[in-house]
């Protein structure tokens, strides 16, 4: 039963020290893995706006997120409507930037 013991506490310290060095991985970027899960949040959260927004061609609008700034490519209306996508994604809680690369078309 000794012998049971320290196999099962060998493996309880490698699992432990495995989740730690998890834990401080970081991206080839240099971001940690709770940065990414930041970043895909406020991706989903500026997508699930856009669509909630009447008038706004959302299908036609992409967005990235990198250390919570927002880039914005796609297609929008007239300059109202870039505006008001704008303005929107600027509310979006962990955003820190938005930059528009949305071009006009009628």
């Amino acid at each position: 039963m000794g012998e049971r013991r320290k196999k099962i506490r060998s493996l309880l310290v490698l699992f432990f020290l495995l989740a730690l060095l998890l834990a401080a991985c970081a991206t080839p970027g240099g971001r940690t893995a709770g940065e990414v899960v930041d970043d895909s949040t406020i991706c989903s959260l500026v997508n699930a706006k856009l669509v909630a927004m009447p008038g706004v061609r959302s299908l036609g609008i992409d967005v990235d997120v990198f250390q919570g700034e927002v880039v914005l490519t796609g297609r929008v209306h007239n300059e109202n409507e870039e505006t008001r996508v704008l303005e929107a994604v600027r509310t979006v809680r962990g955003v820190k930037k938005v930059t528009s690369m949305l071009k006009i078309i009628p």
